[in-house]
């Protein structure tokens, strides 16, 4: 992780994401969740890597490295949890509309006899 994780200042920390690996929805959803522990800035530097930039906020004393790790697992996560969702939405789609077809049907009969 030493790699991965890189000390700006001893208020700062960087995180290089690759685009190829994680979606941007994914980056963004995973820095709000993060963004009540430290200040989170996000930043395009090509068009391969995104830089995730955590800096302390004023007042709250906390390990950044410690919330940066943190971040780095619960971005797999959410990238699977994403990738997993893509995959099957189809068949969900197909069960929601399903489930609902005898509504459809029912509010075509309710016209019917309107």
């Amino acid at each position: 992780m030493e790699d991965i994780i890189q000390i700006l200042n001893k208020n700062k920390l960087l995180i290089k994401l690759n685009q190829n690996i994680y979606n941007k929805e994914v980056i963004f959803a995973t820095s709000n969740y993060f963004s009540l522990k430290c200040i989170i800035l996000i930043d395009s530097i090509d068009g391969n890597y995104i830089d995730v930039i955590f800096e302390q906020k004023q007042g709250i004393n906390i390990n950044l490295k410690i919330v940066a790790e943190e971040f780095c697992n619960e971005i797999i996560k959410k990238q699977l949890q994403y990738e997993i969702n893509e995959r099957t939405k189809k068949i969900r789609e197909l069960i929601v509309e399903h489930a609902f077809s005898p509504i459809k049907n029912l509010n075509e009969e309710m016209r019917y006899y309107e």
